[in-house]
């Protein structure tokens, strides 16, 4: 009787701690590129895997030209993973383009979705996923 006891109290203490552990956003390998324009658009790429990890490629027209890597704050990536969630970014179309040729065309993944677009055709909301991004890149102490 006393073993049942301990069983039940051990089965319902872990699942509290499933429980507190689903509230919080799902960790997601995010990525940000934005190319080239005719003018000085920057070029860079920016990847941050589940375990916030982070590499820099800087190509053209930004500060750091290499290959770079950092750690993002938990702070941070719990930020970021708030705002794909608060903004439906798994729910936006694919891509937000304009008939102009000579724009710069950046493109955010999160998992399995992509979001290409112009930022003239950008919702607010992918523009504010893109501030943040480009925040955490000029933020960022980076090492080659």
């Amino acid at each position: 009787m006393k073993s049942l006891l301990l069983l039940t109290l051990a089965f319902l203490l872990g699942s509290c701690a499933m429980q507190k552990k689903t509230n919080a956003p799902e960790p997601k390998i995010i990525s940000y590129q934005s190319s080239s324009c005719f003018g000085n658009c920057a070029e860079q790429q920016l990847t941050i895997n589940k375990k916030r990890k982070m590499n820099y490629v800087g190509i053209k027209n930004v500060d750091n030209v290499g290959n770079f890597n950092a750690t993002l704050s938990e702070e941070d990536y719990n930020k970021l993973l708030l705002m794909f969630d608060a903004t439906q970014f798994s729910q936006m179309e694919s891509t937000y383009f304009s008939s102009l040729k000579d724009i710069q065309k950046i493109t955010i993944s999160a998992e399995n979705k992509s979001v290409s677009f112009h930022e003239r055709n950008a919702t607010k909301d992918l523009k504010l996923i893109a501030e943040e991004l480009n925040r955490i890149i000029a933020k960022s102490v980076w090492t080659e």
